[in-house]
């Protein structure tokens, strides 16, 4: 299912999910223009797990941010268009209702820390991997989250496929969501080790830890708003 649209869009320019969005589009746009061992970069930009806890490391010789820096820098890289396109998407639904409510400061800090939780969840398991984790859809997955807790009411408007038509449905949010999540518990369970191509966990500790930080959030976020008393 793509989502397509929420009825908690809000006003305003949400300046760091267009950001967010075109970081992710200039970067997949510089990763089509290498050829050759210029796509051994990937393994220096994206995040490997041995590279931060020992045991493996970037190809020799590439470019290469330091171990703790591609705990963010993976998020801007992809592996296709369906990728990228995917992950777009679900930008534009969730991440602008989010920063218009929240604001763009937390909206950013809140991707920047879920998209490390979701990494760190994704290496848990094998620590010492090769294998170079990309995608936005680590801190995406802590956008959604984060508004299961915050919309939990919102209609999310979804495209699905019905017979060879694609068609646009209304779904609860919470029920979405937690769908989603549902989803990818099973995947993960399912899908034996090294073989799907897909991080699972990390979408799995990206949307707890959305969920987690939002619980948290709220109640401060009232407590700032409640007007001081002489």
């Amino acid at each position: 299912m793509i989502p397509v649209g929420d009825d908690h869009a809000g006003t305003g320019l949400p300046v760091v999910t267009y950001t967010l969005m075109a970081l992710c589009i200039a970067l997949f746009g510089w990763q089509l223009s290498w050829s050759g061992p210029e796509a051994a970069r990937i393994t220096g930009l994206g995040f490997i797990p041995g590279a931060l806890f020992g045991g493996a490391g970037p190809a020799p010789g590439v470019l290469a941010l330091p171990p703790p820096a591609t705990l963010v820098s993976y998020s801007f890289f992809h592996g296709g268009w369906l990728h990228l396109l995917g992950n777009l998407a679900y930008f534009w639904v969730f991440g602008r209702s989010l920063e218009r409510t929240l604001g763009a400061g937390t909206t950013c800090a809140l991707f920047v820390a879920t998209a490390v939780a979701a990494a760190l969840a994704q290496a848990a398991t094998d620590p010492s991997s090769a294998v170079p984790v990309i995608g936005a859809s680590g801190g995406i997955s802590g956008l959604l989250g984060a508004y299961l807790v915050r919309f939990p009411r919102a209609e999310v408007e979804v495209l699905v496929p019905v017979l060879v038509v694609m068609q646009v449905v209304q779904l609860p949010a919470w029920l979405l969501l937690i769908g989603w999540f549902g989803l990818q518990l099973g995947l993960e369970w399912a899908t034996p080790a090294g073989s799907a191509g897909i991080a699972f966990r990390a979408h799995i500790g990206g949307f707890v830890a959305g969920s987690l930080l939002m619980l948290l959030y709220l109640p401060l976020a009232r407590r700032w708003a409640r007007p001081a008393t002489a």
